[in-house]
């Protein structure tokens, strides 16, 4: 699941962008600059969608990621916002992940996700 979720960021990322990654006991978040998928956020997460047809992924990492979050009962979302493609895994079933990145105070909409320890 990580090497998927990192390597979709690296792949979508801009020239000179930066990615950040925030782990807590609560979920995980990640986030990079790049251009503005091509699909629908919530069809990114079926098998064989992509959000760049130009890109050289098969499109199945997203697939992958969503079912293994379900077996593990975490919940996932994935928001692109001024630029940036962001994703959030709550651990914790209870708590959906939007909520999670809301009680983390980070931003929706402005720059990269502050990296926390």
């Amino acid at each position: 699941m990580l090497t998927n979720l990192i390597s979709n960021a690296i792949r979508h990322n801009i020239p000179g962008g930066s990615i950040s990654v925030a782990l807590t006991r609560q979920g995980l978040l990640i986030s990079n600059p790049g251009k503005e998928p091509q699909a629908p956020a919530m069809e990114l997460f079926e098998r064989f969608k992509k959000g760049n047809p130009d890109s050289d992924s098969i499109g199945i990492g997203l697939a992958i990621v969503r079912q293994i979050c379900e077996l593990n009962n975490f919940n996932i979302i994935y928001e692109y916002a001024s630029g940036l493609h962001m994703l959030a895994i709550s651990f914790l079933p209870q708590v959906p992940a939007s909520k999670l990145l809301q009680n983390l105070s980070l931003p929706l909409h402005a720059g990269p996700l502050p990296t926390r320890h």
